[in-house]
């Protein structure tokens, strides 16, 4: 091979090259990585939404199993034992039929149902007729119910419904069955299927029971073998009529139900696609620059090889005059020409290697980026199925839930303190009292928006006042407050929000410091047209390995039975909805350390 064609491809090799390994390497990496994270957010998110499927359905099994213990239902009157029934079945909106039935399956008393289309319609129930209502009767998981008290069939996709059976405690084997639609459960996991994510309900035979698309097939792949469901939550990529896909599974308990969180693989790596086809249009633009700059470069350079062979083959015929490097001569000329080119050559491959490194740490911030964007992404996913499970739920809840507050209350007028059963009546009523109280949290959460009569907030006002309404809890724990920073822009939002947020820091600050400590508060402006404030304390801090789940629903480290794990989740809720961030320092040994970041308001002069 000659000189020149040598000379492009050790041009090529040492520009391309590197940057296509690197280019390679980086992408290989963020892709691991963005599959391992994604893997375990679905694993998550499966198993959340699994595990509230799961206590919906047994909370609903449990209020059913209360209606028998009402009145001897086997002795009553037909018509007394029927409307306990249609209590049960007005009760609860999405049942389209209550029965109650001995251990072979027969009925004990007429079940509650609606044949009329016009009287169903018009309580949102679908119409049962005859045949429907002995369907479901044979869809009844008897045996599963006795043996294990509770107990759910299999789902009928032609209808949209399921059975349910629920032992009736204290009594002979009896079983009260309920035939439940999958309509809200649906209606949920569809609002959680966005962005390409589907989040399906199956069956035991892996049938798509609700949520997902529309244009779903009907079974659906999982993880694990083909005949029957994962025992436990599993990730894995799976094969999907439109091609390769991650997904994710949870089982809903025992019940024979299953919970997929799925995406394909051409939308979960979109970015990375995208990466590396920009990393590939470089690569090639950096190629061809080398090329078109090395050609000229080997040119220059082979046309004086051939001048020094010239020379050489003149020096063999006797021609000294042109081998001397002394003086101007062509060869001292040549000498001088290639040590020039050669340092010409340097400076360019270091300028390219520079590049190189330069596009490596672009892409490390890029995938850093994608990160950030796919945990804010699953956190927002996650408070909005906390919303839409915890409003649903709480309308649930709160109606079965006042009956039974209202009956302790009147079984405590009518019971004197000397009875045995006063105590465990004033027991119920405190406890339902504390669902209650759990119940309202769920929903300021869930209905907490920002006013729309928004003003400017001084961050100072707003600190003076929540130390002014904390003061005396913190004087009697020995806790000194300093102020720090000088005088910022005030923030555009509701003062009243923005103080909730700030009480519930200065709290959790208080009880971290139960032995006195110091409170310290800083405003400052960390760069133009933001605002921060950091409260930090000088209690036990923070685990480090549980920064990442304090802002979660309902997780708390305080040993309290009142604790209940919603008031960071408030905070960051408040502080996202006026635009800002809260992040947390905790090292170790010194503390704990919540900052929150606003944007100025544009109308202040200080911006």
């Amino acid at each position: 091979m000659r000189l020149l064609p040598k000379l492009l491809l050790g041009v090529l090799g040492a520009t391309a090259l590197p940057l296509g390994v690197v280019g390679a390497v980086s992408t290989g990496l963020a892709e691991r990585a963005l599959r391992a994270r994604i893997e375990q957010d679905f694993a998550t998110l499966a198993a959340s939404t699994a595990d509230d499927l799961r206590r919906g359905l047994l909370d609903l099994g449990r209020a059913l199993a209360v209606y028998p213990q009402l009145s001897d239902l086997e002795r009553a009157a037909p018509a007394v034992a029927t409307g306990v029934l249609r209590v049960a079945y007005r009760a609860h909106e999405d049942l389209a039929a209550v029965a109650f039935i001995d251990e072979r399956g027969a009925e004990l008393v007429p079940g509650a149902y609606l044949d009329e289309p016009s009287a169903a319609a018009s309580l949102g129930r679908p119409a049962v007729d005859g045949a429907a209502y002995q369907a479901f009767l044979r869809r009844v998981p008897l045996q599963p119910a006795l043996a294990q008290g509770f107990a759910v069939g299999a789902p009928d996709l032609a209808t949209g419904r399921v059975a349910l059976a629920m032992r009736a405690p204290g009594l002979p084997p009896r079983l009260l069955c309920a035939d439940l639609s999958l309509d809200r459960i649906d209606r949920r996991l569809r609002a959680l299927s966005t962005s390409g994510v589907e989040v399906i309900l199956v069956d035991g035979q892996r049938r798509r029971v609700a949520g997902g698309v529309e244009d779903g097939g009907p079974t659906v792949a999982l993880p694990g073998g083909p005949d029957s469901l994962p025992r436990q939550v599993a990730v894995a990529t799976v094969a999907e009529r439109q091609g390769a896909a991650l997904a994710g599974f949870a089982p809903v308990g025992n019940l024979g139900l299953g919970v997929v969180v799925m995406q394909p693989e051409r939308m979960a790596f979109a970015a990375v696609t995208d990466l590396r086809s920009r990393l590939v249009f470089w690569i090639g633009v950096a190629a061809l620059a080398a090329l078109v700059i090395g050609a000229g470069v080997a040119r220059d350079l082979s046309r004086r090889v051939r001048q020094l062979v010239a020379g050489t083959a003149s020096l063999a015929r006797g021609r000294f005059a042109r081998l001397e490097t002394a003086g101007g001569d062509e060869l001292a000329d040549l000498a001088r020409d290639f040590n020039l080119m050669a340092d010409d050559l340097g400076r360019a491959q270091a300028e390219i290697l520079a590049w190189g490194r330069e596009l490596e740490q672009r892409v490390e911030e890029k995938t850093a980026e994608l990160h950030a964007a796919q945990e804010l992404l699953l956190r927002a996913r996650s408070l909005a199925a906390v919303g839409t499970l915890g409003a649903g739920m709480a309308h649930e809840i709160n109606n079965p839930l006042t009956g039974l507050l209202g009956s302790a209350q009147l079984l405590l007028l009518d019971t004197p303190e000397s009875q045995p059963s006063y105590q465990l009546l004033r027991e119920i009523e405190t406890q339902a009292q504390r669902i209650r109280s759990i119940i309202a949290n769920l929903l300021r959460i869930v209905r907490a928006e920002r006013s729309e009569d928004l003003e400017a907030v001084d961050l100072e006002e707003l600190v003076e006042d929540a130390v002014a309404r904390a003061a005396a809890d913190l004087e009697r724990q020995g806790i000194r407050v300093e102020r720090r920073g000088a005088k910022v822009a005030p923030v555009r939002g509701d003062p009243r929000l923005l103080g909730e947020a700030l009480a519930e820091l200065v709290t959790n600050a208080r009880r971290a410091m139960p032995d006195g400590g110091t409170l310290t508060f800083t405003v400052a402006a960390p760069q133009p047209g933001l605002v921060s404030l950091r409260i930090a304390d000088s209690g036990r801090g923070i685990d480090p390995q549980l920064i990442g789940r304090i802002f979660d629903p309902f997780f708390t480290t305080k040993t309290s039975w009142r604790a209940t794990g919603f008031g960071l989740t408030l905070v960051h809720k408040i502080v996202a909805e006026h635009g800002g961030t809260i992040a947390v320092e905790s090292p170790p040994g010194s503390g704990a350390a919540f900052t929150m970041t606003f944007p100025a308001d544009a109308g202040s002069h200080l911006t």
